[in-house]
């Protein structure tokens, strides 16, 4: 089996074991601490979802495509995982940080979706093949928590 193979199988067993851990939090009582943690869940299935089709792509444009689908879910994974983590704590997140946040995400998916027409989140993209189908990106700003 290839690195290929291997890391498109691994995409899959995670969506797999992501849409298994839904439909169980899914299943228990509802409250905010379940809500979080099922937007979790689903917000780190559309990251997985979105790197399968990287991996599968064959050029820009499909590239491009898959990264805006990952980030769909990568833009707001911290901040939920965050308000999952203090509500299980019983802590208090002040509105006005949530809201700050979740603006925040919100810009570095916008910066993501409109990458082809600005120069916001990425000042350049291009496609390669080797060792596995990834976008080259140079970055204009450090937007959001991870490293892209």
């Amino acid at each position: 089996m290839t690195v290929w193979h291997l890391s498109q199988t691994y995409q899959l067993v995670m969506i797999f074991l992501c849409a298994l851990f839904m439909a169980i939090v899914g299943a228990q009582r509802e409250n905010e601490i379940t809500k979080n943690l099922l937007v979790t869940g689903f917000l780190i299935m559309f990251q997985n979802v979105g790197y399968l089709m990287l991996l599968s792509s064959d050029n820009l444009k499909e590239a491009i495509i898959a990264v805006r689908i990952e980030y769909m879910g990568t833009a707001y994974l911290v901040t939920f995982m965050m308000m999952f983590v203090l509500q299980y704590c019983k802590r208090e997140m002040k509105r006005w940080l949530k809201v700050s946040l979740l603006l925040f995400d919100s810009l570095v998916l916008l910066g993501v979706w409109s990458c082809e027409i600005s120069k916001i989140y990425y000042s350049s993209l291009a496609f390669a093949a080797e060792p596995l189908p990834h976008l080259e990106r140079g970055m204009v700003r450090y937007m959001s928590w991870h490293l892209c």
